[in-house]
Protein backbone atom coordinates (compact mmCIF):
# COMPACT_ATOMS: atom_id res chain seq x y z
CA UNK A 1 0.00 0.00 0.00
CA UNK A 2 1.11 3.55 -0.62
CA UNK A 3 1.83 5.82 2.35
CA UNK A 4 2.78 9.25 1.04
CA UNK A 5 6.34 9.11 -0.25
CA UNK A 6 6.77 5.40 0.45
CA UNK A 7 5.32 2.04 -0.45
CA UNK A 8 4.77 -0.49 2.32
CA UNK A 9 4.47 -4.26 1.94
CA UNK A 10 3.65 -6.36 5.00
CA UNK A 11 4.22 -10.09 5.35
CA UNK A 12 2.84 -11.84 8.41
CA UNK A 13 2.84 -15.38 9.76
CA UNK A 14 1.44 -17.15 12.79
CA UNK A 15 4.58 -19.18 13.48
CA UNK A 16 6.84 -19.43 16.51
CA UNK A 17 7.92 -15.80 16.42
CA UNK A 18 11.48 -14.50 16.65
CA UNK A 19 13.03 -13.91 20.03
CA UNK A 20 14.39 -10.39 20.54
CA UNK A 21 17.83 -11.85 21.27
CA UNK A 22 17.87 -13.55 17.83
CA UNK A 23 16.70 -10.62 15.70
CA UNK A 24 20.19 -9.26 15.10
CA UNK A 25 21.21 -12.46 13.30
CA UNK A 26 18.23 -13.24 11.08
CA UNK A 27 19.58 -11.36 8.05
CA UNK A 28 22.96 -13.12 8.10
CA UNK A 29 23.72 -15.41 5.17
CA UNK A 30 22.96 -19.07 6.00
CA UNK A 31 21.50 -18.19 9.42
CA UNK A 32 18.86 -20.64 10.62
CA UNK A 33 16.75 -20.00 13.68
CA UNK A 34 17.00 -22.22 16.72
CA UNK A 35 13.55 -23.65 16.00
CA UNK A 36 14.38 -24.48 12.35
CA UNK A 37 15.66 -27.99 13.02
CA UNK A 38 13.89 -30.52 10.83
CA UNK A 39 12.50 -27.86 8.50
CA UNK A 40 13.66 -27.15 4.96
CA UNK A 41 15.64 -24.12 3.94
CA UNK A 42 19.17 -22.86 3.63
CA UNK A 43 19.09 -19.64 5.61
CA UNK A 44 19.11 -17.43 2.52
CA UNK A 45 15.58 -15.99 2.39
CA UNK A 46 15.89 -13.08 4.81
CA UNK A 47 19.48 -12.47 3.69
CA UNK A 48 18.14 -11.94 0.15
CA UNK A 49 15.27 -9.76 1.36
CA UNK A 50 17.78 -7.51 3.15
CA UNK A 51 19.97 -7.37 0.04
CA UNK A 52 17.01 -6.32 -2.15
CA UNK A 53 15.85 -3.72 0.36
CA UNK A 54 19.35 -2.24 0.60
CA UNK A 55 19.56 -2.05 -3.22
CA UNK A 56 16.30 -0.07 -3.27
CA UNK A 57 17.28 2.09 -0.28
CA UNK A 58 14.39 0.62 1.67
CA UNK A 59 14.02 -0.44 5.29
CA UNK A 60 12.68 -3.46 7.13
CA UNK A 61 10.67 -3.31 10.35
CA UNK A 62 9.97 -6.42 12.43
CA UNK A 63 7.15 -6.97 14.92
CA UNK A 64 7.36 -10.38 16.53
CA UNK A 65 6.00 -12.08 19.59
CA UNK A 66 7.28 -15.48 20.64
CA UNK A 67 4.52 -18.04 20.24
CA UNK A 68 2.30 -15.71 18.19
CA UNK A 69 4.14 -14.98 14.95
CA UNK A 70 6.02 -12.28 13.08
CA UNK A 71 5.18 -9.35 10.81
CA UNK A 72 7.81 -7.95 8.44
CA UNK A 73 7.14 -4.49 7.06
CA UNK A 74 9.14 -3.69 3.90
CA UNK A 75 9.27 0.05 3.27
CA UNK A 76 10.34 1.25 -0.18
CA UNK A 77 10.85 4.87 -1.20
CA UNK A 78 8.02 5.63 -3.66
CA UNK A 79 10.46 7.06 -6.21
CA UNK A 80 12.58 3.94 -5.90
CA UNK A 81 16.33 3.82 -6.18
CA UNK A 82 17.77 2.73 -9.49
CA UNK A 83 18.92 -0.87 -9.29
CA UNK A 84 22.68 -1.43 -9.61
CA UNK A 85 22.19 -3.40 -12.84
CA UNK A 86 20.80 -2.48 -16.26
CA UNK A 87 17.10 -2.93 -16.95
CA UNK A 88 16.17 -5.83 -19.26
CA UNK A 89 16.60 -4.89 -22.90
CA UNK A 90 19.07 -2.07 -22.23
CA UNK A 91 22.74 -2.10 -23.05
CA UNK A 92 25.32 -2.16 -20.32
CA UNK A 93 27.38 1.02 -20.05
CA UNK A 94 30.74 0.89 -21.82
CA UNK A 95 33.72 0.67 -19.49
CA UNK A 96 35.78 3.84 -19.18
CA UNK A 97 38.92 3.81 -21.32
Amino acid sequence: RSQGDRIVCEVEDRGHGIRAADRGDIFRKFHRGRNAAGKGGYGLGLFLVKHVMDAHEGTIEIDSETGRGTRFRLIFPAGGAAPPWPSPGTASPEPAA
